[in-house]
């Protein structure tokens, strides 16, 4: 089953008022090597609540469209996972290892996400007392990463709209994914003159990750000094 992802999902599940429960996943981000002792991590549930957490941990594949939207499935055959599931005492914590037993030669970088969730535990609530029960549900990132492997980012496309904005679509020809943080982008006009776009012209895209072998879309929109149809583009970010 397909799944739309968020980081960090936060399910309500009853609203009233009263305790919650609270756990954490560290780290939100792993990259694993496809053979030898890089091929195994670990991840540190944490109860920080006052109340025993009850968890699970799932892998799931991951998979990007051009305009963003993430879906997934699950994974069960690629990594081991121990514990899949426990139960966390107030204020303790728990380590899950997780293990790919996968493709131990990948042409390219294998994107997963880890998944956390909180469990439902059926209790008794206090005479006389509301509660709120909060089920939490963490994505983390993981990747399988080939020696050497890197993006390459390319701007295939940059050209006006009919709404005055700019369509830019990006490459990453690479098989590592890129993700766009402190991005910078110059444009060259018919003319050959250079111009570097303001780095909060370039807030929608500052963040993003765009995975190795995919391609994404986005809409800037540009002071109006900006009036060609469309400009050579080069874009750059920090990895």
């Amino acid at each position: 089953m397909n799944r739309k992802t968020l980081l960090p999902t936060i399910i309500v599940l009853m609203f009233t008022a009263g305790a919650t429960q609270a756990f954490t996943l560290t780290p939100m981000s792993a990259t694993f090597d496809p053979a030898g002792n890089g091929s195994a991590k670990s991840f540190r549930v944490e109860n920080e609540s006052s109340n025993r957490v009850d968890f699970q941990i799932t892998m799931l594949t991951r998979e990007m469209t051009e305009d963003g939207r993430e879906t997934n499935q699950t994974a069960p055959n690629l990594f081991t996972v121990f514990p899949p599931q426990g139960t966390i005492k107030p204020g303790q914590s728990q380590t899950v290892r997780v293990v790919w037993k996968g493709d131990k030669n990948p042409a390219n970088e294998l994107c997963f996400r880890i998944e956390a969730v909180e469990l439902p535990i059926n209790r008794v609530p206090e005479k006389n007392k509301a509660e709120i029960k909060v089920l939490l549900r963490y994505l983390g990132a993981v990747y399988v990463r080939p020696r050497n492997a890197k993006p390459k980012l390319q701007v295939t496309g940059f050209t006006r709209t009919p709404t005055n904005t700019y369509f830019m679509v990006v490459v990453n020809y690479g098989n590592a994914h890129q993700p766009l943080k402190d991005p910078a982008l110059t444009l060259t006009d018919a003319q050959g003159r250079t111009t570097e776009v303001s780095t909060e012209q370039l807030s929608v895209i500052a963040g993003q990750n765009i995975l190795g072998k995919h391609t994404r879309q986005f809409a800037l929109s540009l002071p109006p000094e900006y009036q060609d149809e469309r400009y050579e583009a080069q874009l750059t970010a920090q990895e």
